[in-house]
């Protein structure tokens, strides 16, 4: 017989693909075309013409085949899906029994999942309005804030004068817009009650600028600002919502500001902040730039990017200006260094350094913790799959191939970790709120830490991560073995289990030196707290209580009505049952305001273009220093009414640095010093020196301190410190009642100023807090860790152990073999995480108080208390392998 015209049909083994289906086609096409040429030939025709007639009715070969070949490519994709689909499903149920069989497995591996990914998430979430939550403006990238650069401090967000603000605006060529704005407290009064209110003056163009449209009514129209401008204001929804209960008729009612009355024209949306979060309304500027003092320097910038301009192209473009503008006012522009403009996100947040630093230090603290969990999670994983040795060798010897065995594992990790990823999530949720309220409201941020779709994002990623991190390698070490061996030795594997245990032992160092770098780093920041509490502040802050109001010009107009009322609050405080001393005070030390002046001696000022030594400078009342429990060094406090008299020599106190840089041999109390000043420099005579203070913030060693009489200002805000008896918070019912029998529609704040303390140390408290709680788990999962891999040992070494006993041994070798061993594992640990630790003191070292970053009680600390926690694992498998009896374990054997 002559070879079939078509591919004879031997074997079904055909490729892949379309190359795959033409194969099947052409043999199936081949099978057919030899049975009909084979009956022609039984019907009496011959191989010549049965083929040729085969031929005839097959038709077009060539199309059919094309045909046919498509469908089959089409119904072998289908079914490629579905049997892919049926065995992933398989393969999940089979994942789900396996692990039902090991609840206490499976118990373990969620909760120490859950408590990683939770935490992640719980710092992902309050990170989110800070960092990663889109800017309530439209095109927020083309955004940025401009400052002036101080020269002697550097500082990159002094502000400008109106003059200065039109000056930038009609010289740009690179800005679409721009706008300034300040912020100021106003008394909100009404039926509502009164409040002080912190407010955004915002010049009229301001909400064009962001692109910001409100949720009710309008933002300020042109001709709104400036001296002729109307009464408006635009209000914050928290506070619509809050004070008014978002009633939407609020729109042109009118609300009392400062005891005028204001017309409510819009209120913005949920998420809308500016400049920061406290801020609660906006109303125009009044002032007009062609009136305003260039001197008087008190609002910031914004601008939105012309289309196409780079932010290099915009910094360029503003430093010509203020070239221009310094050689044009060199006695004003020119007293600054230049400009500097940042995106608005980071501009806004006056914290931003820190707050970077501090958030970000704390996400990869907790993605220790979860780097721990998961090394944990691998060994425990390693130690079942050696349980299992003997399961997986019975499936391969029927016929899964190594890589069905691996997703197999590699599947019930999955399992395991989306349900430890949604217990975290849950915990997240919980913990979140109370993270929240660690930061200030000042801090700039989009809406409140919480759960939204970037977390939710954020969540999957690290949990559909996680099991490739703690499943599939020990996957792939499980099915690496020699699975037939296994199977022949019943599942013993010894060769194998040693592999894992020199493993498991990798890992316990790994996680020893990563939980080394985490509770070092916790006691960095605990050892601050510590020696922050043990400063000396100069101040008695647990006993005073600060009152904060601002008479409105509107009702006390002269500045002795304004006196008054301060004379009249002061009175009443000093009158309360238990009150040791109260005074008046502006400002608040520690309450982030600082105005500072220069200083020298009568004939030793220095030259024009010199910088003066500068003190922070503050006004009190008489009694101030008792209120504040600032000792006297020499001298005395000031007297009532001294330093009213504008024509007298105006006295002033100084401090302990400020008395010994002018006169070091002492003897300050009656010497003259001058004062920096705009018009000349003012000579004022020193009555009392003082104990220096903190003042800027808490830091090693206190603030060169001026003070100055109340009476020559008689400022129009000022805190009102009382000191007394007992509990601050507790004389706060009686000093509101007095305060109101003064002015009862005039709001005021009361704040005990251990919270001021609070604020200006909470970068040490928060720090210490939250790496405490991840120091502690760092510590409890090393521990676990420990213990796991003491206990695989122990069990691997059972044999052994019962030879060395029936030879004579005691329990007590045996305990301290296990125990040493245990200690030798933790010391590697040690080392390596003590070379972690060191690197990681210096990178935090700026953030700390009074501790150095290679601070030696902590890392020595480390170091013991892992060892302890080494030896404390590793003491209870110890003791079961001493109790072991050698003929029970050669027999089990």
């Amino acid at each position: 017989m002559r070879k079939s015209p078509l591919p004879r049909r031997v074997l079904r083994l055909v490729g892949k693909g379309r190359r795959g289906a033409e194969d099947e086609v052409d043999e199936e096409l081949a099978f057919h075309f030899e049975g009909v040429v084979e009956d022609l030939v039984a019907d009496g025709w011959s191989q010549g013409d049965a083929e040729a007639e085969a031929l005839r009715r097959f038709g077009d070969v060539e199309e059919t085949r094309r045909a046919l070949a498509r469908l089959t490519q089409r119904r072998r994709e289908r079914e490629g899906r579905s049997m892919s689909f049926d065995g992933w499903i398989q393969d999940t149920r089979y994942a789900v029994r396996a692990l039902r069989k090991s609840p206490g497995y499976a118990l373990v591996v969620v909760l120490t999942l859950a408590l990683g990914i939770g935490a992640n998430t719980a710092i992902f979430s309050v990170m989110n309005p800070y960092f990663f939550r889109p800017l309530p403006y439209a095109d927020a990238d083309r955004l940025v804030q401009v400052g002036h650069v101080d020269q002697s401090s550097g500082f990159t967000w002094s502000r400008f004068s109106l003059p200065q603000v039109e000056d930038f605006r009609q010289r740009s060529r690179t800005v679409e817009a721009m706008a300034s704005y300040h912020y100021r407290s106003f008394n909100v009064t009404g039926p509502e009650g009164p409040e002080r209110i912190t407010g955004g003056v915002v010049s009229e163009g301001l909400f064009d600028v962001l692109g910001t449209e409100p949720l009710l009514g309008r933002s300020f129209a042109r001709g709104e600002g400036g001296p002729a401008g109307a009464e408006v204001v635009v209000l914050d929804n928290a506070l619509w919502q809050r004070r008014f209960g978002g009633d939407p008729g609020i729109v042109g009612r009118l609300i009392e500001l400062d005891g005028m009355p204001y017309e409510v024209i819009g209120v913005m949306p949920p998420h809308f902040v500016f400049p920061f979060g406290s801020v609660r309304l906006w109303v125009p500027d009044r002032r007009s730039a062609a009136s305003a003092p260039r001197a008087v320097q008190g609002d910031l910038i914004v601008a939105r990017m012309a289309d196409g301009v780079t932010p290099a192209r915009l910094e360029q473009d503003l430093g010509r200006i203020h070239g221009e503008l310094a050689a044009e006012h060199p006695d004003i522009d020119g007293t600054w260094d230049g400009v500097h403009m940042a995106g608005l996100r980071e501009a806004l947040n006056f914290g931003w350094d820190i707050l970077r630093a501090g958030l970000f230090g704390f996400l990869a603290a907790v993605g220790a913790v979860l780097l721990i969990a998961c090394v944990n999670v691998t060994s425990l994983t390693l130690s079942r799959g050696q349980s299992r040795l003997r399961e997986l060798a019975v499936r391969n010897a029927l016929g899964a191939g190594r890589g069905r065995l691996v997703r197999q594992l590699v599947l019930e990790s999955a399992v395991l970790a989306v349900v430890g990823g949604a217990l975290g999530l849950a915990l997240a949720s919980v913990a979140t709120g109370g993270l929240g309220t660690i930061l200030p409201e000042d801090f700039y941020r989009v809406g409140d830490p919480g759960l939204d779709g970037r977390v939710l994002v954020f969540t999957m990623a690290v949990t559909l991560v996680t099991p490739f991190v703690f499943g599939l390698w020990p996957a792939r070490a499980t099915t690496g073995s020699d699975l037939t061996t296994s199977l022949r030795a019943g599942g013993a594997g010894g060769g194998h289990a040693r592999r894992v245990l020199r493993v498991r032992r990798a890992l316990v160092v790994s996680e020893i030196a990563l939980g080394v770098v985490l509770v070092a780093a916790t006691g960095l920041f605990l050892r601050s707290a510590v020696e922050l509490g043990r400063s000396d502040l100069g101040l008695a802050a647990e006993e005073m209580l600060t009152a904060e109001a601002i008479p409105p010009v509107s009702d006390y107009p002269e500045r002795e009505d304004r006196s008054a009322y301060w004379t009249q609050v002061t009175e009443r405080a000093r009158a309360l049952p238990g009150v040791r001393a109260a005074a008046t005070v502006y400002p608040l030390p520690l309450n982030h305001e600082t105005p500072r002046t220069g200083y020298a001696l009568p004939g030793a000022e220095p030259p024009e273009d010199a910088d003066w030594p500068v003190a922070y400078t503050l006004w009190s009342s008489p009694g101030y220093l008792d209120a504040a429990g600032i000792d006297i060094i020499a001298g005395r406090d000031f007297l009532p009414g001294e330093g009213a008299e504008a024509e007298s020599i105006q006295p002033v106190l100084v401090g302990r640095t400020v008395a010994g840089a002018l006169w070091p041999e002492g003897d300050a109390v009656g010497r003259t010093l001058v004062l920096q000043t705009s018009d000349a420099p003012t000579p004022v005579r020193v009555v009392g020196v003082i104990e220096d203070h903190h003042h800027d913030g808490i830091s090693l060693t206190p603030d060169p301190i001026l003070y100055l009489p109340m009476e020559r200002r008689a400022f129009q805000r000022r805190f009102l410190v009382l000191r007394g008896d007992g509990t601050p918070s507790a004389f706060v019912p009686a000093l509101r009642d007095g305060m109101r029998a003064v002015d009862p529609n005039l709001p005021v704040d009361f704040r005990p100023m251990a919270d001021v303390v609070s604020e200006s140390s909470f970068q040490w408290t928060v720090g210490s807090g939250v790496l405490g709680v991840f120091g502690l788990v760092a510590l409890l999962l090393a521990a676990l860790g420990i213990y796991g891999v003491v206990s695989y040992s122990v069990s691997q070494r059972t044999r052994e152990m019962a030879i060395r006993m029936s030879l004579g041994a005691d329990g007590g070798a045996v305990r301290k073999s296990v125990v040493v061993g245990s200690l030798k594992l933790a010391l590697v640990g040690v080392a390596v995480g003590l070379a972690g630790a060191m690197a990681v003191g210096r990178l935090v070292e700026s953030f700390l108080f009074g501790v150095a970053g290679a601070d030696p009680v902590v890392l020595g600390t480390s170091v013991l208390v892992f060892v302890g926690v080494a030896a404390l694992a590793a003491h209870l498998p110890a003791r079961r392998a001493a109790r072991v009896a050698p003929a029970t374990a050669l027999r089990s054997d």
